[in-house]
């Protein structure tokens, strides 16, 4: 009889598989082999990454016992595997071709169960991206999973340990952000996304539907935040996380009393900016040539506010000051600060027209500066005192002491 032809190979050891990229793999020189064993019942996705100039690269994949489950194919570019496996089960890869430069990129991270996709992260700095005007694309450390309206009506990721980071981006319909440190939520028109164990969250809105879309901040109740929103943007970042909203309409940022918390409002330098500010309450809302509200951002507890009008324009704010104690107004042709009793500070610039609102029976002081080397005009009246000149106007009204 003939003799018998055995084949043996020595696989490379991977260990516990959750997600792993083995850089410049050479397969021309002969067949690599990979053995490991999954950590979640979820899609175990093997990706050959390559340069086809250079040359071929294909995939096998085989279970513990070296039958043959799949072979890959063209996606995207890259050949790939997708295969449901539990977890701690035992597989074995070949590579094959004769590319001489080939990255393999294994993930056993997604899970798809009826209408719920569950992402996991791995122990170290994890990217976790979603997009719902794609149907509903979910990408983790760049690998991405394609899936229908109806088969994700809810997804989820959990960061876990590392440095991680959520993109996520709505579609053309109104839509709800909701984030906090660590996490947050997006809501629009049939799915849900919940972000948790993430440092940073950006949710971009897109700006599109009826309404607007809406987002609402939350920040750290016991350290010092920062809040820092502008056209198109709003970032609120503290110890250990910093969470973005993009094109959304409304925002509503909110702060913590005693905390020190701060924000700077960025006004439209195309449009015109209305600036409302109380010491526990601001906002900054930005309309058209017809009107319109444009966008809204609201900020709430926040300690420290300064809003940033356009030098030149014809922008607006009103400060309003505290009953019962003591309020200070400074105001000058590019500026006006509010504020009382070390509680709070509230502060304009290149604002043209400033009021500062003070109130009937308080100890209340106003200093109004005017514009050096230009005529500029004092109106004063029990009550109220007015001082303008070519490009800014300073009202201050129920001050006790006017200067």
């Amino acid at each position: 009889s003939d003799p018998a032809t055995v084949s043996i190979f020595v696989a490379e050891s991977l260990g516990p598989l959750d997600f792993r990229v083995l850089e410049a793999e050479n397969p021309s020189a002969g067949d690599v082999y990979y053995q490991w064993t999954t950590t979640h019942d979820a899609f175990l996705t093997l990706e050959a990454i390559f340069d086809d100039a250079a040359g071929t690269a294909e995939l096998a994949l085989y279970n513990e016992s070296c039958a043959l489950l799949a072979t890959s194919t063209l996606v995207g570019g890259s050949q790939r595997i997708d295969w449901s496996a539990g977890a701690e089960e035992r597989y074995f890869l070949k590579l094959s071709g004769t590319n001489n430069d080939v990255d393999v990129r294994l993930a056993n991270l997604v899970s798809h169960v009826g209408t719920d996709v569950t992402v996991h992260g791995t122990l170290g700095e994890d990217l976790f991206e979603f997009d719902a005007a794609a149907s509903r694309l979910v990408t983790i450390n760049g690998v991405a999973y394609l899936f229908t309206d109806a088969e994700a009506a809810f997804v989820s990721f959990d960061g876990g340990a590392g440095d991680d980071t959520a993109v996520l981006y709505g579609n053309d319909q109104d839509e709800t952000a909701e984030l906090w440190p660590g996490g947050g939520t997006l809501a629009g028109q049939g799915y849900d996304v919940e972000i948790t164990g993430v440092e940073a969250i950006t949710v971009h809105g897109r700006g599109d539907g009826e309404i607007g879309d809406l987002a609402r901040l939350h920040d750290d109740d016991a350290a010092k935040d920062t809040l820092i929103g502008g056209p198109g943007a709003a970032t609120l970042s503290g110890n250990g996380y910093a969470n973005q909203v993009v094109d959304f309409h409304y925002v509503h940022a909110y702060g913590t009393t005693g905390d020190g918390d701060e924000a700077v409002l960025q006004g439209d330098a195309n449009l015109k900016d209305r600036f409302d500010a109380w010491s526990n309450l601001a906002k900054l809302r930005a309309y058209n040539a017809e009107g319109a509200l444009s966008s809204f951002i609201r900020a709430l507890s926040f300690r420290d506010v300064r809003a940033e009008g356009t030098p030149g324009g014809d922008d607006v704010a009103h400060l309003n000051g505290a009953p019962g104690g003591i309020d200070t107004f400074i105001g000058g042709p590019s500026h006006g600060e509010l504020s009382g009793n070390d509680d709070y500070s509230l502060r304009a610039d290149s604002f043209r027209n400033v009021h500062a609102h003070g109130n009937a029976g308080d100890d209340d002081v106003a200093t109004l500066n005017d514009d050096p080397g230009r005529f500029d005009e004092l109106d004063a009246s029990p009550g109220e005192v007015k001082l303008s000149g070519q490009e800014f106007l300073l009202r201050a009204l129920a001050f006790r002491n006017v200067y």
